[in-house]
């Protein structure tokens, strides 16, 4: 059995101090030849180095940008040698470029170990010099927003040991740490839109939240104690990443949805909702795909991957597309959408389908807890709402309510449930009042600028622009694959294939199924009658005005 990596370059590390050669130590353990070479070299290198003590703070912050650059390599071009070099780092090209793919490219590897080596290295490169040749790119530091969902908050600013009370909006950096008082609930906003609800009793640290020049997003966070529901939004660029520090392990997401639990002994929990999220411990790594979780005691390695039990109890909400929902539970955390396409997810276990061209959307709330829940509708298109909300124990229906709401002269409407939940069951659910929204909502959402300029509004499929009856653009007579007038290849008159006027036969919108203006029916907006494929005013495949004849395979109306 192949020993420990950790354990075998600890003792080659013993025997090259007291005087072996790295030959005989490669020697003694062949099987992981490979990945200790490398390890060793490196060490070596960092024996010849002089001695510096860089502080608390530069070991932070040199960590969290090693690994974001380590993964961002890994992702882009695992052991692409850089261009640039200063002269002392020439030494160490070979010895680097190996370690580089060894803790990109290895599962299990020893991190410990070898991020020692490597604040101790880049520590070095530091005051000689050399550090910027790791970090080209600028970081910007920068912010997120407490929002206090119900209940205290203490914060502790991080130029000042004193606690102080916590205030909705207040903005915190890298530093900060809040504590939430017993029955209270809080919520961190980051830049990106990703957000991290705190449960009562968590004791949470901003470690470092950066988003520099090239798009890369970088949120660590330590968690000392407490239950926390994280809500990361995707991070396309490499080298982004999302992590949780506890006592006893690391989490690590790029887009999902997990749980953290974290007692007073280190004792973690981490389950994956949505997503895929790593768990590191003790040099070892395990992957946790949608509904799995692992078990970390403090000093060991994480427990093999296992199915999330099922919920007791959950409450779904079902909404056509006349409006978009969300649901807010008696915490005060939300969950859904808002019609500018901006998502949120504060309610700890909880999903929201994106509103999709099927006409629907789907809101399950997982654990339900007794008290009020307010289901919020805001309407996209003027026509009636169809919704449906039932109550599950078990897995078996317990309530259903199916309703129908006209659209109402304010923006949407507030559906209020009452809930009773004994041992984890739903032992009832009333609906006890539906009145208009109005000026105040029951939501608490921080709608940052980056995360509003990458949101798309959703549209109702009566506002959609394919397949259906409606209006278009364009003006022609013709039969023609694209409108024109007459017969011809480029735009012109008769039957043509490039746009123009004529009458005609088309596949898309017109004034049969393509924009246009006229009468039909068409698979893409427009005004005509008859068969298009593109806009116009008869049969033609680009926008025209006249006469055809068409069926869309949706009714949207545009």
């Amino acid at each position: 059995m192949k020993a420990k990596l950790s354990q075998v370059l600890d003792e080659c590390v013993t025997q090259i101090r007291k005087g072996e050669t790295i030959e005989t130590c490669l020697a003694e353990y062949p099987d992981v030849r490979e990945q200790l070479e490398p390890l060793l070299y490196t060490t070596l290198s960092i024996f010849a180095i002089p001695k510096v003590s860089p502080s608390d703070k530069f070991r932070r912050i040199s960590k969290a940008r090693l690994m974001r650059r380590l993964r961002q390599e890994s992702i882009q071009s695992r052991g692409v040698k850089s261009d640039q070099r200063t002269p002392s780092i020439n030494g160490l090209a070979g010895g680097w470029q190996r370690l580089w793919q060894n803790v990109a490219g290895a599962r299990r590897v020893a991190i410990p170990v070898t991020i020692a080596l490597l604040l101790a290295l880049v520590a070095s490169l530091y005051h000689l010099g050399a550090f910027s040749s790791l970090s080209p790119t600028p970081a910007l530091a920068s912010q997120c927003t407490l929002s206090i969902l119900s209940g205290s908050v203490e914060v502790q600013n991080s130029e000042v040991e004193s606690w102080q009370q916590g205030t909705d909006g207040m903005t915190l950096s890298a530093g900060a740490r809040a504590k939430t008082a017993p029955d209270s609930h809080a919520l961190f906003t980051f830049f990106d839109g990703s957000t991290i609800k705190l449960n009562p009793d968590t004791d949470i640290e901003i470690q470092q939240i950066e988003y520099d020049d090239e798009q890369t997003a970088t949120i660590v966070l330590k968690q000392w104690m407490g239950d926390t529901w994280s809500h990361v939004v995707k991070m396309a660029e490499p080298g982004s990443h999302y992590q949780i520090d506890t006592p006893s392990a690391s989490a690590i997401a790029w887009g999902t949805l997990f749980t953290t639990e974290v007692d007073e002994t280190g004792f973690t929990r981490v389950a994956t909702t949505e997503g895929l999220v790593s768990v590191v411990a003790q040099g070892e790594e395990v992957y946790l795909p949608a509904s799995q979780q692992t078990l970390v005691e403090a000093g060991t390695a994480p427990s093999q991957p296992v199915t999330v039990p099922s919920p007791k109890a959950e409450i779904l909400i079902t909404i056509d597309m006349a409006a978009v929902g969300s649901v807010s539970d008696p915490t005060g955390s939300s969950t859904g959408y808002l019609p500018s396409g901006f998502a949120y997810n504060q309610i700890m276990g909880s999903q929201s389908s994106s509103p999709s061209s099927d006409g629907t959307q789907l809101i399950t709330i997982a654990e339900p807890m007794t008290g009020e829940y307010i289901v919020t509708l805001r309407y996209i298109a003027q026509e009636v709402v169809h919704f449906r909300i039932q109550g599950k124990s078990e897995g078996k229906v317990a309530f259903e309510y199916v309703g129908a709401l006209e659209p109402v002269r304010g923006s949407g409407w507030l559906i209020h449930l009452n809930l009773d939940v004994v041992n984890g069951l739903i032992v009832n659910i009333e609906v006890s009042d539906i009145e208009p929204l109005r000026n105040e909502v029951p939501e608490k959402i921080v709608e940052t600028e980056l995360a509003t300029g990458r949101a798309a509004p959703i549209k109702s499929p009566a506002q959609g622009t394919e397949q259906g009856q409606g209006q278009g653009q364009g003006q022609g007579q013709g039969q023609g694959q694209e409108p024109g007038q007459g017969q011809g290849q480029e735009p012109g008159q008769g039957q043509g294939q490039e746009p123009g006027q004529g009458q005609g036969q088309g596949q898309e919108p017109g004034q049969g199924q393509g924009p246009g203006q006229g009468q039909g029916q068409g698979q893409e907006p427009g005004q005509g009658q008859g068969q298009g494929q593109e806009p116009g005013q008869g049969q033609g495949q680009e926008p025209g005005q006249g006469q055809g004849q068409g069926q869309g395979q949706e009714h949207k109306q545009g």
